[in-house]
Formats: structure tokens, C-alpha cells, sequence
């Protein structure tokens, strides 16, 4: 067996002490490096994601309609439809003749939220703090021509609705909301009757002068229409009429009228009346869903007209039984 001397054991074991010690400072510093760049590391990409984040375009969705919303693709009244929203990026006024920038349709918009809308694709705002994005929107959803949107509407079921443009840029957001606004009268009608005979059925409702809409501009919000033409009320024929109040056919979308007379041909079973619908307000107007009663009576046939939110009106008038 081999013995060293004690003083040899002392310094022999001197270097490993020393050695572990070594070992161990190096491994505490290693830690701490390690630590320091994880820390780094994070700080910069939480960094890198806010700077990302501070881009996305984030809109509003406290969505204002003049009425309380579309009746199925008829009037929104309903808590949510879908339109185009689409934005153009210049630093001066935009050309909306030339495409957006970028689209986002169909886009939800929820009445009444306070969510920010969900835009498709994430649009960002332009790095070049001197341009501003221009944001609006419209309904029907749909991608426009130059600056025009086509609208094919034959009997009256098509809301048309417009968001007028909202701006900002990456150093000044848009903080406006998004406001979609009814851009056409709506007429509604509800029919009520006494002393008028069971067998005499209501079989139509005429609007002799009515105009549909067939395009709308995204830059202005001006709506174009056909010419004036006569718009039977759908989903009407052959109604028996009772003491009830009781709607006639579906509301109908029409351009907004000069005046405050609504001329109207009814034809029931006993003959055709010629009558007109009479409001209090000075014009029918766009943004109105006006409600027009028919007291059917062995006198004549009364007409109200009442206004009820989208806004709402009223119009009234008399049918005599032949």
C-alpha cells in the first residue's frame, strides 16, 4: 500500500479545492449569461410583436345605423349583416376610381358591438407616417367598378346602406367609428278592417310611383336609380282582412319621395281604389321606415302613415267597399 507523506497530501489536495471552486464560479456565470440573453431575447421579441401589433388597422364597431338594422336581404333590422369595408392608402384625397388598397368582404358588422371589427387579411397602416389610410364601407357587400357598385333589385328587398370615409396613419389611428347609414325609405304596410265583408279579400298594393335602386357610389354615397315604375307590394294576394291589425306583403326599400304624398292603387275582390298615403313629414325620407295602415270600412278605405325607427313614419288614408 503506498502512503504519502502528510505535506504532500496538504498539496496535492490544494489544487483540487481550487479546481472546484473554479468550476463552480464558472458555471454561476454561464447561469447568469444564460439568463441575461433569455431576458434579452424575450424583451426583444415582445418588442418585435408590439411594434407589429401597432400596425393592424382596428375599427370600431359601435356601427350607428339610423334604423335598428337588414329584413332577411331586405331591410337590416336584424342584429348583424355583412358588408365591404375596403381602405385606400395616399397622402392626399383618394381616388376611389382606382382599386383599394385592401378589401375586406364580406366583413360582420354586429349592431349595438363594442368589439373592433374583424377585418380580413389584417390591414396595416402605411410606415410613411405622411400617408393616411381612408377606410369606408357599404352594403350590399360587393367589389365596385371604378368608384360604382351595382345593386339588383327588383321588388324592393335590397337596404342600401353607406359608411362615408374615416382616415388615419400609423402616428395618428383612426379613432372615428365606422357609421353605416339607410340610405332609402322604407314602406310597410298593415291592413285592418270592420264591417268589410270575410269574402272580400285584398288581393294586391300598388305603389304607382316608385324608383329602385341600381348602383351606388363608394365615394360619394349618392345612390342611382331606375325610373319611376309602378312596385307591387310582394308576397300579397288574396289576405283576408279582420278587426286585427295585421302586415300586408314585406317592407319595401324605394328611393326617398319629394313630397309627402304616397299615390297607391289597392284592388280587392270588390274593385280597384286609387288612394294616397299622406305623412306628416314634409318629404319621405331616407332613413325612414314608414308604416302605412289600411282601415278597410264600409265607407272607404282610411290610410295612416306613421314613422317608427329605422327612423320611423307614419301615412294615412280611407277605402270605401264598391
Amino acid at each position: 500500500m503506498l502512503q504519502f507523506p502528510a505535506g504532500n497530501q496538504e498539496q496535492r489536495q490544494v489544487p483540487l479545492t481550487n479546481n472546484k471552486k473554479s468550476k463552480h464560479i464558472i458555471m454561476k456565470i454561464i447561469i447568469i449569461i444564460s439568463t441575461i440573453l433569455f431576458i434579452t431575447t424575450s424583451c426583444s421579441k415582445q418588442e418585435g410583436n408590439d411594434n407589429d401589433n401597432d400596425r393592424l388597422i382596428k375599427l370600431d364597431t359601435g356601427v350607428s345605423t339610423v334604423i335598428t338594422a337588414p329584413l332577411s336581404k331586405a331591410a337590416i333590422t336584424t342584429e348583424s349583416f355583412e358588408a365591404t369595408v375596403a381602405g385606400w392608402e395616399t397622402s392626399s384625397t383618394p381616388n376611389y376610381t382606382q382599386a383599394a388598397t385592401w378589401t375586406s368582404t364580406p366583413t360582420r358588422i354586429t349592431i349595438g358591438s363594442t368589439d373592433a371589427l374583424e377585418l380580413k387579411n389584417n390591414p396595416e397602416y402605411n410606415l410613411e407616417t405622411s400617408i393616411k389610410t381612408y377606410v369606408t364601407g357599404w352594403y350590399p357587400a360587393g367589389i365596385p367598378s371604378n368608384d360604382m357598385v351595382s345593386i339588383t333589385s327588383t321588388s324592393g328587398d335590397i337596404d342600401v346602406m353607406y359608411a362615408g370615409a374615416i382616415s388615419g396613419s400609423l402616428d395618428n389611428k383612426i379613432k372615428q367609428t365606422l357609421t353605416f347609414n339607410h340610405l332609402l325609405t322604407q314602406i310597410k304596410f298593415v291592413i285592418i278592417g270592420k264591417g268589410w265583408e270575410t269574402t272580400n279579400k285584398l288581393q294586391s298594393i300598388t305603389i304607382d310611383q316608385a324608383q329602385l335602386p341600381i348602383s351606388l357610389n363608394i365615394g360619394t354615397g349618392v345612390v342611382t336609380y331606375a325610373t319611376i315604375a309602378p312596385l307591387v307590394i310582394p308576397d300579397l294576394s288574396g289576405q283576408t282582412v279582420t278587426t286585427t291589425a295585421t302586415p300586408a306583403g314585406v317592407p319595401v326599400m324605394i328611393a326617398p319621395i319629394n313630397g309627402n304624398a304616397l299615390p297607391l292603387t289597392i284592388v280587392s275582390d270588390s274593385g280597384t281604389t286609387k288612394i294616397t298615403a299622406t305623412t306628416t313629414d314634409t318629404n319621405y325620407q331616407a332613413g325612414k321606415a314608414y308604416t302605412v295602415t289600411l282601415n278597410f270600412n264600409s265607407s272607404g278605405i282610411g290610410v295612416t302613415a306613421t314613422v317608427t325607427p329605422w327612423l320611423e313614419g307614419s301615412a294615412s288614408g280611407t277605402i270605401v267597399e264598391n
